[in-house]
């Protein structure tokens, strides 16, 4: 419920906006899929709806306030602690928040990617292992990566891959430093505004006397 940042993004992907249509559970929609669930009324009745018709089968449903990735995440983390639990998603966002909020000492976490509508493969991560293999100073920032490079509410910058910032995390200090700044609970406005110059510099190899002025 309410407004999300990612709604812009949300809205520029669907492609379509379809009317409000005032439906129940014995209902026959004849619009397209697509056109009804561009419209979010739509979309957010159909989302309780089938949340109802869940419950009343046994399933356990949780509704998110705001975007919902992050407390799919927490719920399948709540879960590891007690049982070895698969997350499966269709969405990158929920990979990047496991590697970051999984915990190394609950039980096995594994998230198997959706695959798209015409594709056969289904690749699933072991989460520990991702962990392990990426390293804790890669974990720990890697939410900053992610955003830095271009997410659902960010823009992507030009050139630079997400290879490369997960590089840097893991082989320059300074860099890690200014994810640091946007980890930090308490950092300044200006604090964030100089850590996002210099982590942009870095990105760009720059010498160190450079600004992102000299460098346009």
């Amino acid at each position: 419920n309410g407004p999300s940042t990612r709604d812009s993004t949300h809205q520029r992907r669907a492609g379509a906006y379809g009317p409000t249509v005032n439906f129940d559970s014995t209902m026959i929609a004849k619009l397209k899929k697509e056109e009804f669930l561009a419209n979010k009324e739509n979309k957010q009745k159909f989302i309780h709806l089938l949340g109802d018709k869940l419950r009343q089968s046994g399933c356990s449903t949780i509704h998110a306030e705001g975007d919902g990735d992050l407390l799919i995440v927490q719920t399948a983390i709540q879960s590891s602690r007690s049982i070895a639990t698969v997350l499966v998603g269709d969405d990158t966002n929920l990979l990047v928040l496991l590697c970051h909020h999984a915990e190394m000492n609950a039980n096995e976490v594994f998230f198997k990617h959706e695959p798209k509508q015409r594709s056969k493969t289904r690749k699933t991560w072991n989460i520990k292992r991702t962990k392990t293999s990426l390293g804790a100073n890669v974990c720990e920032n890697i939410l900053f990566a992610h955003a830095i490079l271009g997410c659902d509410t960010t823009s992507r910058i030009h050139g630079i891959g997400k290879g490369v910032v997960l590089t840097k995390i893991r082989t320059d200090m300074l860099f890690r430093e200014q994810a640091n700044v946007f980890n930090h609970p308490v950092a300044s406005k200006d604090e964030v505004i100089m850590a996002r110059e210099k982590a942009l510099l870095c990105l760009y190899n720059c010498r160190s006397d450079e600004s992102l002025d000299s460098l346009r």
